[in-house]
């Protein structure tokens, strides 16, 4: 293994730190704030041609979904924070969302919301998927184009755009009802949850992944998402819990809140890594910041290494 790119992206610096994973404090850690989304770098590191990885495509590659499916979007829950001046996209970063809660949330959304031949399916917590027979229009961007939007100010667009606005804003509402009076966790007074519609796909066209070809590259995952598009692009993959028996020059391992057991064996990783190889070959990406663990070398090792 000559490279080793970590991507924790649902997890922050401090819940490193607060977790036991990192201390602030190590002289051997090089911390620098993201300067664009890790997706964009995750894409780089595959070669994908794009800055964003094909959502909606995934999610639908977990489900047989009938025929009469017309278009597919993600409708992803997230926080707005409110204020005086206006309401604020957070995006998930302090989403703190129990699978109990999102199971309940998108069960009552299907029983109460949606409409025929419309259906909402839970992917994980901070992932959802939403169907519908109707050939439905949807201009919008993904939610991490907007954190820090006034969102009184944004606007779905398109031929369908009303639906989209009185859509979210029912799910709102129920959100905010389930808070109020049937024990839904919420994280502070001056936020709300709602939802986040993008990535509409047309199943009528010709949509597949495209294939990437990089023999030196192996990702490792135990995350479906990533499963399946290692699949449908041809990547080399294995689970985390064979992460030992890679073998490639490139490897990329990543972990979501879903796979937050294995965050201590990755992070032994990375660090053993660090040791072993050259500095910067190595490089975790966390939802905020970019940390390099560079540990002192005795004049022993050093020898070795070269």
């Amino acid at each position: 293994m000559q490279n080793l790119r970590i991507f924790l992206p649902q997890i922050a610096t401090y819940q490193l730190e607060d977790l036991g994973l990192i201390s602030l404090q190590d002289q051997s850690l090089e911390v620098n704030k993201l300067t664009e989304d890790w997706q964009t770098s995750f894409c780089q590191f595959v070669g994908l041609q794009a800055n964003d990885l094909p959502w909606t495509q995934l999610r639908l590659a977990q489900f047989e979904l009938p025929k009469s499916i017309k278009v597919a979007c993600c409708c992803d829950p997230v926080l707005m924070k409110m204020t005086h001046r206006g309401a604020y996209m957070l995006g998930q970063a302090q989403l703190e969302l129990s699978q109990n809660d999102a199971i309940r949330i998108v069960a009552q959304i299907n029983e109460r919301l949606m409409g025929e031949g419309e259906q909402l399916f839970l992917i994980d917590n901070h992932a959802w998927l939403f169907t519908s027979e109707q050939a439905l229009a949807l201009e919008s961007k993904p939610f991490k184009d907007l954190v820090g939007t006034d969102i009184f100010k944004f606007s779905y667009l398109g031929k369908d755009a009303k639906f989209w606005h009185h859509l979210g804003n029912e799910i709102q509402m129920l959100i905010k009802e389930m808070s109020d009076y049937q024990g839904l966790a919420m994280t502070s007074p001056e936020t709300i949850m709602n939802v986040h519609f993008f990535d509409l796909v047309n199943l009528s066209e010709h949509n597949e992944l495209p294939f990437i070809k990089n023999e030196n590259l192996e990702i490792i995952s135990d995350n479906e998402l990533i499963k399946a598009f290692c699949l449908n692009s041809f990547l080399a993959h294995r689970s985390i819990v064979e992460s030992e028996k890679a073998s490639r020059n490139e490897q990329l391992v990543i972990a979501f809140d879903s796979e937050r057991e294995h965050y201590t064996r990755i992070i032994e990783l990375w660090k053993r890594h660090s040791e072993q190889s050259n500095l910067n070959s190595s490089v975790l990406y966390c939802l905020d910041s970019q940390i390099t663990y560079k540990p002192k070398k005795g004049f022993i090792r050093r020898l070795l290494n070269r």
